[in-house]
């Protein structure tokens, strides 16, 4: 097994360092898409609504594009990766609303114009 993946690093002239660090981005972006679904079910539930399966995955894709950003942010000022991933994990669950509050109120702004 381990050959196998030599031959294909090698065919894909990728080094480890570089899987570690897609490793990690991949890890950033399901932790802070996680925090983006408490977020989704925490506000869900305060509604008591339904939880929709769109709305849902519109909330995750945006906390972990949010939570990867933030991420790299922070481990661009700090080696810690524990650090970049509670922050990462922090903005997805409180990135995608305030997101969602500026882009409401731009557009509030221009239909109100």
């Amino acid at each position: 097994m381990r050959d196998e993946i030599n031959v294909l690093l090698k065919a894909l002239d990728v080094g480890k360092q570089a899987i570690f660090d897609y490793a990690l981005f991949f890890g950033m972006a399901a932790f802070a898409a996680w925090g983006g679904m408490i977020s989704y079910v925490r506000s869900q539930r305060a509604k008591k609504a339904a939880l929709k399966f769109g709305e849902a995955m519109l909330e995750s894709f945006s906390a972990a594009f949010v939570g990867v950003l933030i991420g790299v942010l922070v481990m661009s000022f700090t080696d810690n990766t524990l650090v970049a991933f509670a922050a990462s994990g922090w903005a997805g669950h409180e990135g995608t609303r305030k997101i969602f509050r500026i882009i409401n109120s731009w557009l509030a702004s221009r239909i109100q114009k």
